[in-house]
């Protein structure tokens, strides 16, 4: 029987990050954020959770991926966030504050319901000028005072402060320019994570000449910024998975683990009940951008499977087990 979480987190990390999409860059980037810390990466992300985040303690959790033409929210991303959000309170008696864009502030809010979370607070971010984006981060962080800040399928901009999708598209008007909070957090000590699928992510600046190595329209995009989508901001830790929402779900999976509470684990029921509420609010899948039950171009059926495979890592023998 395994000793330590870390033995986990290698099979839940291969799991995260299969590349069933076939995109070609999810492995070099999963081993580029690995060689970092060289341990598994769910692992280590949930070790810092647990270690850190004590009872009552505020942990920001900040999503929000906006596609165009009408900057509509995706489903990548904003699933994982609410559901962890839950984890986190359920798990460690923490205080989940979620940020998100104004305009997506209703579907994250329908989500967080439909799961029973009811006094979750979510905060809308301003769009606009990066000076608003400064002073929300200082009155957010004096407020609040987070020891954690986990950001995930959280855009991110490049070296010019411009935002992109994956297809090289600009979409800085639809973001909040979320590094305002990130960096300030990370000087105050607070302890930071990010989880990200293509290198356009908030975290992806951790392993930037790797992005811009093996990632399509990473050095060159097709707005007149042409300086590429590789996102510039960095974290403590970085965890690539082929969908966001996977790794967030991982990480949860090892959080279970780790305080021997199975209540705390995600299930397929669950995501059935979020990713149908995220349709109905007007949410779109990221790859096809249909408004559809799907995320990143993969039905619903192979992320209940998914969910099923990360449940079976922690059958009632091994979450039972003395450590």
């Amino acid at each position: 029987m395994p000793c330590d979480v870390n033995y986990l987190g290698e099979g839940i990390d291969r799991l995260v990050c299969i590349d069933l999409k076939s995109r070609g860059i999810i492995y070099p980037l999963y081993e580029a954020a690995r060689s970092l810390v060289n341990k598994p990466l769910t692992s280590t992300a949930a070790k810092l959770i647990v270690e850190n985040l004590k009872a009552k303690e505020v942990v920001i959790i900040t999503t929000g991926f906006r596609l165009p033409p009408l900057g509509v929210q995706e489903t990548d991303g904003i699933l994982g966030a609410a559901s962890l959000a839950k984890a986190l309170r359920t798990a460690l008696n923490a205080k989940p504050i979620l940020l998100i864009e104004e305009n997506s502030t209703a579907v994250l809010m329908a989500i967080l319901k439909s799961l029973g979370e009811k006094t979750t607070v979510v905060l809308g971010l301003p769009t606009r000028k990066l000076e608003e984006a400064k002073e929300k981060a200082e009155e957010i962080l004096d407020e609040y005072s987070p020891t954690a800040l986990i950001a995930i399928e959280k855009a991110g901009c490049n070296n010019l402060g411009e935002y992109h999708t994956m297809k090289g598209e600009n979409v800085t008007n639809f973001h909040t320019k979320i590094e305002a909070i990130v960096e300030k957090a990370w000087k105050k000590g607070t302890v930071t994570l990010a989880i990200g699928d293509g290198g356009n992510e908030v975290g992806m600046g951790n392993i930037k000449e790797v992005v811009e190595r093996i990632v399509p329209y990473a050095t060159q995009c097709c707005c007149p910024c042409k300086s590429g989508i590789a996102s510039q901001s960095k974290v403590d830790l970085l965890i690539p998975a082929a969908i966001s929402n996977w790794g967030a779900y991982g990480i949860q999976t090892c959080i279970a683990w780790l305080t021997q509470k199975p209540e705390v684990l995600h299930t397929s029921e669950m995501e059935q009940k979020m990713l149908k509420t995220a349709i109905n609010v007007g949410a779109i899948d990221g790859l096809t951008r249909k408004n559809e039950l799907s995320v990143d171009g993969i039905p619903m059926n192979i992320h209940l499977s998914f969910i099923k495979l990360l449940q079976a890592f922690l059958h009632k023998e091994n979450l039972n087990a003395k450590f």
